[in-house]
């Protein structure tokens, strides 16, 4: 016998001895399966919950405190710029009058 008839007699279909369906239904039913263990999500879904919350809120937070500091510092910005404005406008004044009386 050649190895590819042996293998086809070793997988051809066979009946199950009489009561093996019973058996097992017996066996399955015998059996105590333990509870399924809560996954980690499952049981600190409230907090994992609250925790994005928070996180959420404090990073709201942040950015808005930067927006305003932004701002803060934008409006403090143009302020100086028209002070110097200011301040070049008055010494160009200046100048001119003074270069007007060494003229006369």
């Amino acid at each position: 016998m050649n190895i590819e008839q042996e293998l086809k007699d070793a997988l051809k279909r066979q009946q199950p001895p009489p009561g093996m369906t019973e058996r097992v239904m017996a066996a399955i039913g015998s059996r105590e399966t333990p509870a399924a263990r809560p996954s980690f999500w499952r049981t600190y879904r409230a907090g994992l919950q609250l925790a994005a919350a928070a996180v959420l809120i404090v990073a709201v937070g942040v950015g808005v405190a930067r927006q305003r500091e932004a701002d803060r510092e934008r409006q403090q910005s143009e302020l100086a710029a028209r002070q110097l404005m200011t301040a070049l406008q008055i010494a160009s004044e200046a100048l001119n009058e003074a270069r007007n009386e060494i003229k006369n």
